[in-house]
């Protein structure tokens, strides 16, 4: 059995994937913590990208798995060009 407890005292390497993910995860949690609404615009966007980044690294772990996500709402296509439209706001 593992001890969780020494597992979650650790502290991680900022050098591997699992920090980066623990830190974006972090991120969207504040956000919505914060409320989406009370959230700034670069605050929004960051974590915009950071929850891209952690459903393209899902994704490839499933596809790796020879698991699929469904399709729920929009084409992949369609939430690409909503995120530059987002970037290129903040932007201006």
């Amino acid at each position: 059995m593992v001890d969780n407890k020494s597992e979650h005292s650790r502290p991680l390497d900022p050098n591997t994937l699992n920090y980066l993910r623990i830190k974006m995860l972090e991120r969207i949690r504040h956000a919505v913590d914060e409320g989406l609404v009370n959230t700034s615009d670069s605050h929004l966007l960051e974590v915009a990208i950071d929850l891209r980044t952690l459903l393209e690294d899902v994704e490839t772990e499933m596809t790796n798995r020879g698991m699929k996500l469904k399709n729920l709402s929009s084409k992949p296509s369609d939430r690409s060009g909503k995120m530059q439209k987002l970037m290129h706001q903040q932007k201006q």
